[in-house]
């Protein structure tokens, strides 16, 4: 009994495994990651671009259904980029959202709807000298482009100013790409262990003879 249900656990895990849907998540394409620092944001891979006394990062965390911040918006499907900006210099950073377009599935380049910066609704993003910041970019879903389970490919125009003018700039693509399927082990059953349990199990009861016209204990013999 005890290999059956194992034999069934493993096929049910396996069918399971097998029947998923494909999973997608974003990495930045070959040729960007030749021209940055290859690292990560929030487990997700990033474009890395060391600065002067600071740093750049940059990824494409993926599709949110996401309410912008203005009377009458509806929830709506958007690209979600993450910027994280360390400035260890003494002039004070901004990240505008004007400055960050967005080429989605090579349609024309767009805006953020909205932008926050560590979660907050501020625009534009200010990194002051010996901070780090959070800047979350929201684009819009491409008109007439089905939501599927799979990523369109997104190109980033960045900008980060300063008061004298401008920072750092560079483009970094995204490319969407499959998630491996988790690998399910399941380990064979124990002999020694279902030995114990074979040996600890109560014998079954045995069924009583019926006496004989003697009223003794039936054993085949007529006295």
């Amino acid at each position: 009994m005890r290999v059956l249900v194992v034999a069934v656990l493993v096929v049910s895990a396996l069918a399971a495994a097998g029947c998923s849907p494909a999973r997608y998540s974003y990495r930045p394409t070959a040729a960007t990651a030749q021209k940055d620092a290859p690292t990560s944001v929030d487990g997700q891979p990033a474009a890395g671009y060391p600065v002067p006394r600071g740093e750049i990062e940059l990824a494409a965390l993926g599709v949110e259904r996401m309410k912008p911040p203005w009377r009458g918006a509806h929830d709506q499907p958007m690209i979600h980029v993450r910027m994280i900006a360390r400035n260890g210099t003494r002039q004070i950073w901004v990240v505008d959202g004007a400055d960050q377009s967005a080429v989605i599935a090579e349609r024309a380049p767009e805006g953020p709807s909205f932008s926050t910066t560590d979660g907050v609704n501020t625009q534009p993003g200010v990194i002051m000298p010996g901070e780090s910041r959070r800047i979350d970019l929201y684009y819009p879903w491409p008109e007439g482009l089905a939501v599927e389970k799979k990523l369109p490919p997104v190109v980033v125009q960045w900008r980060v100013r300063t008061p004298s003018g401008v920072m750092a700039q560079a483009t970094s693509a995204f490319e969407p790409h499959q998630i491996p399927k988790p690998v399910i082990v399941v380990p064979p059953p124990d002999p020694h262990q279902m030995a114990r349990e074979l040996e600890t199990r109560p014998a079954p009861p045995t069924t009583p003879q019926a006496p004989d016209r003697d009223g003794l204990p039936g054993d085949g013999v007529t006295r």
